[in-house]
């Protein structure tokens, strides 16, 4: 792992963030579609507006990928593991901007991935030396500022909060940065993200494309694991 308590390998970290963010979305070509660079993540899914650290053997086919992008100075769109052999691959990709390559220690290289869009994917092209590349049609997430009540979001982050009661994992500054968000699909991502859930879990959080349908599904689920964890409570005490 990056050496955090390093302050010089920290702000190296943090310049790189802020670099992603200034790297602008694919361009939408006259038939609708985006065209990137396809990397495959197999059964890690990253959600829009996620910052994720990549980490792997320096020989990871992955980094070829990854070089290929950041020379074009392009997004990629990540592909991710389909649920079951009929659908070998999810229908949903997220493009994703991708830093330049770091090393973290001997032999283990990183990068850091920012999610941007939810992508439909339509077809995959034949690959340009060895490298496969995909086109697929970009979802836009933000809904009409009237279609989604604010009660709705303070809910989410009210059960996140005493959820996080329950999951060490959870750190206040990820409290904090709920909060702030006001973007309905974003703070569901994000919250989503935070979750020690299992694959198919998030595959299928990923397909959902209606912010308002993903809040729901997280409320639904922050109830009931905090009914759970009350209950297991509830029964250590009286042991």
């Amino acid at each position: 792992m990056p050496d955090f308590d390093n302050l010089e390998a920290y702000e190296q970290l943090l310049e790189r963030a802020n670099t992603l963010r200034n790297q602008p979305d694919l361009p939408v070509d006259s038939s609708g579609h985006v065209q990137a660079l396809a990397l495959p993540l197999g059964d890690t899914i990253i959600y829009p507006h996620i910052l994720t650290p990549l980490m792997h053997d320096a020989n990871a086919p992955v980094f070829r990928i990854l070089r290929a992008a950041h020379y074009r100075r392009e997004n990629v769109i990540l592909v991710f593991q389909g649920l079951n052999q009929e659908q070998d691959i999810l229908p949903i990709g997220v493009e994703a901007a991708v830093s330049e390559i770091f090393e973290v220690d001997e032999g283990v290289l990183g990068c850091l991935i920012q999610g941007r869009r939810r992508i439909r994917i339509a077809e995959f092209l034949e690959p340009t030396r060895g490298l496969m590349e995909v086109r697929g049609v970009a979802i836009p997430d933000l809904p009409p500022a009237d279609y989604l009540p604010s009660p709705l979001l303070e809910e989410t982050r009210e059960l996140f909060a005493e959820y996080a009661r329950y999951d060490r994992a959870i750190q206040e500054a990820m409290l904090g940065m709920a909060d702030s968000i006001e973007d309905p699909g974003w703070l569901a991502d994000f919250i989503m993200s935070s979750l020690a859930r299992p694959y198919a879990d998030q595959a299928d959080f990923l397909l959902l494309l209606d912010p308002l349908q993903r809040l729901e599904n997280l409320i639904d689920w922050l109830r009931e694991e905090i009914k759970i964890r009350e209950l297991q409570d509830s029964i250590d005490a009286r042991v």
